[in-house]
């Protein structure tokens, strides 16, 4: 499931925006201002970023250029009432995936994203996650054993797909709240274990271990 922040300070577009993309099935946050979406973007994981030129203090070609030093990887598009050359060479230079010009449609902006999306899944080449018997299908939003449907609740998903992404790798509690879950959550360490509790139960076979493994002190990790 698809991770979107939309940095604008223009809140009924940003709302109107939101609503839409949330429709499509993404999970959408939402800054209006410059440092504020440049903080969610250096501790959150993004899939794509819908991010305005004129920002209140920060200008968005600042926020991305700055997100790229850090090392940020995820499309950015950029929301423009400008049409000069000039500055889509500053934007492309900073960084920027793509540029729509305002006034836009909405249903162009949809577009543009699930092209993103679907540029980087063919860069990755992960649309299916495989893990033994247990398959994970990023696109239909489903999860099958041994080719048996299993039914998910929205985060059980998420957790699953992080996890899967990520084989092997320990994590900690604080960093899968983080990337995982929603900055506007109030979720906690207990929410996680409750998470992971009830994702065990459906995804574990009865004679053998949990794919979820506990690194004693550290956190958690996936091991098919």
């Amino acid at each position: 499931m698809s991770k979107i922040l939309i940095i604008d300070d223009d809140e009924s577009l940003t709302a109107n925006v939101k609503k839409w993309l949330e429709h499509d099935h993404y999970i959408v946050e939402t800054a209006s201002t410059g440092p504020d979406g440049l903080h969610l973007m250096s501790v959150y994981q993004y899939d794509v970023v819908v991010l305005d030129v004129n920002l209140p203090k920060m200008n968005g070609f600042d926020v991305c250029q700055k997100y790229r030093q850090g090392g940020g990887q995820a499309p950015v598009i950029m929301l423009t009432g400008r049409s000069e050359l000039a500055d889509k060479e500053t934007g492309f230079g900073a960084g920027i995936d793509d540029y729509l010009s305002k006034p836009f449609h909405i249903r162009e902006l949809s577009m543009r994203v699930k092209a993103l999306l679907n540029r980087s899944r063919t860069i990755k080449k992960q649309d299916i996650l495989e893990a033994g018997t247990l398959v994970l299908d990023r696109q239909a939003l489903s999860v099958k054993r041994a080719g048996q449907e299993i039914k998910l609740q929205r985060m059980e998903f998420m957790l699953l797909e992080f996890f899967m992404l990520n084989q092997g790798h320990c994590f900690s509690p604080d960093a899968l709240l983080s990337r995982v879950w929603s900055a506007n959550s109030e979720a906690t360490p207990e929410s996680l274990r409750t998470t992971i509790r009830k994702l065990r139960s459906k995804i574990d076979t009865e004679d053998g271990p949990s794919l979820i493994v506990n690194v004693h002190g550290i956190g958690y990790k996936f091991e098919p």
